[in-house]
Parts: structure tokens; C-alpha cells; sequence
């Protein structure tokens, strides 16, 4: 597992349809801001944003459907976000800032864009049209902002990043958070591996479907 590069780099990704895609544009490590994700101060070292993390939290779970979340938490001001408005047509690139308005979102359903509150002031994202989980925000009125000085984040579910980025050696999670309230069977999976617990390999099977295929 190689560390993410010192220089500036892209992480592209979007949900199954295309409708949706976005580019996180990581610049010089010199230039990313901490990552806030720090409990009760200590100290985990020089880890900036983007963060590539696992969540055992149950809201991550549930939410992707998936039995644990690799996810990466972005600074907003890093991510642009098009959404195509038919199938046909060339995306408009924007800043996620815009694109991820609530209740703009809320109000206008004719776009593949939508958006779950899962609480007060946290929100789930969605392609309307694929149904295709991409991320998670937390509103403003949260006191991660105003008391805990949190900058503007945007958690990307890793599972929507483009495979050509997720074979690169350095897109390895390097945390693994909210780790006490995980079912733990699924904690000794991540943190053991497959083989260590005994799971056999099933062999692949031949069907006829090229695996790049969406």
C-alpha cells in the first residue's frame, strides 16, 4: 500500500448510468487542508483531505446497502460534479458547492440528481435514475461547522470511482472509523482478511458478459 502521491492528482468517479459523474482535483499535499476527523484531539498525525477511510457506522451501512463503507472524505472545494440533464447530452461541469444544494434538489425532481435526509442535518445522495448511491454531506447548520470548525467536506462512496483510479496502488484505505458500534464479524473480516478467517475463493464462473460492463 503506497501513500496518496505528494502531487496533485484527479479522482474520477460517477453512478452506474452516467447521468452523474464527478472529479475530486487533489492538489500538492502542501496545499490540502487537515482532515477534522479527530477524536478528542489526538494526535494521528499529518493526515490531510481527501482521507480514504472504512465505516463501520450503521448509518453507512444501511445507506449504501453495502456490509461496510470504503468511502473518501473530500474538501468540497476540491470536487466538481456534472449532471447530465437527458441521456444524450454533454454534462455541464459546476462546483459541488452549487450542485449540491438541498433544497434545490427538493424542489426540482426532473433532474437525475436527488437527495435523502436521513437526519436534520445530514444528507444522502442519489442518481433518481439508476438509483446508483454516490455520497454523504452534512448541512450547514450542523456544529461540526460553526463550533467545530469543520471546512466544507463531501464523502464520496468509493464503490463510484472510476476502476481505472481504484487499480492505482495509493487508493487504499488508510482508516477505519466509528469502528466500536460495528457488527463484529464484519470488524474481524476487515481488520483479519478473508483468509485469515477460512473463507475459500468460489471460482469464477463463465457467463456470457464482458466484465467491464456496467
Amino acid at each position: 500500500m503506497a501513500p496518496l502521491p505528494p502531487e496533485a492528482f484527479t479522482i474520477n468517479g460517477g453512478c452506474n448510468c452516467g447521468a452523474i459523474r464527478y472529479s475530486v482535483k487533489v492538489p500538492v499535499h502542501s496545499e490540502r487542508k487537515p482532515t477534522p476527523y479527530r477524536a478528542n484531539d489526538a494526535d494521528i498525525g499529518d493526515i490531510r483531505l481527501p482521507m480514504l477511510f472504512i465505516c463501520h457506522c450503521n448509518g453507512c451501512r444501511s445507506s449504501s446497502s453495502g456490509i461496510v463503507l470504503a468511502g473518501i472524505a473530500a474538501d468540497m472545494e476540491t470536487l466538481e460534479v456534472a449532471v447530465k440533464p437527458t441521456a444524450a447530452s454533454e454534462p455541464a461541469w459546476m462546483p459541488a458547492s452549487e450542485v449540491f444544494d438541498k433544497e434545490a434538489v427538493l424542489a426540482d425532481t426532473s433532474t437525475a440528481l436527488a437527495v435523502y435526509e436521513s437526519s436534520p442535518t445530514k444528507s444522502r445522495w442519489f442518481c433518481r435514475r439508476c438509483g446508483t448511491p454516490f455520497g454523504y454531506s452534512i448541512d450547514a447548520e450542523h456544529p461540526a461547522y460553526a463550533e467545530w470548525k469543520w471546512p466544507p467536506m463531501f464523502d464520496l462512496y468509493m464503490g463510484t470511482v472510476d476502476r481505472a483510479d481504484l487499480e492505482r496502488d495509493w487508493m487504499v484505505p488508510d482508516r477505519r472509523m466509528w469502528c466500536e458500534p460495528g457488527v463484529p464479524w464484519i470488524r474481524k473480516l476487515i481488520a483479519e482478511g478473508s483468509d485469515a478467517m477460512g473463507l475459500p475463493s468460489h471460482p469464477t464462473i463463465d457467463i456470457a458478459q464482458k466484465w467491464d460492463e456496467p
